[in-house]
């Protein structure tokens, strides 16, 4: 599922998404798509919009099990997967 919260941060611009479509139909999905264990989507949004529309029956996943201070870092969007 998408998270929700996202849905009003303004998306990429039609030229920047038609560069990530392209970046993932040659290379993949390479940074995995974060999930919760409900499967609602934490960070990747985009990346999974992407591969739904390009039809990748296979992509890279994360699912992360939220402690209080995990699930504070990601209602901020403080990334820690690098």
């Amino acid at each position: 599922k998408y998270n929700p919260i996202y849905n009003e941060v303004p998306e990429f611009s039609n030229w920047g998404y038609s560069c990530m479509l392209t970046e993932v139909s040659v290379y993949g999905i390479i940074k995995p798509i974060v999930i919760s264990k409900t499967n609602v989507v934490i960070d990747g949004n985009l990346r999974l919009q992407a591969s739904r529309e390009l039809k990748i029956g296979k992509v890279p996943v994360t699912e992360i099990c939220f402690t209080p201070g995990t699930k504070f870092m990601a209602l901020f969007g403080i990334s820690y997967f690098y």
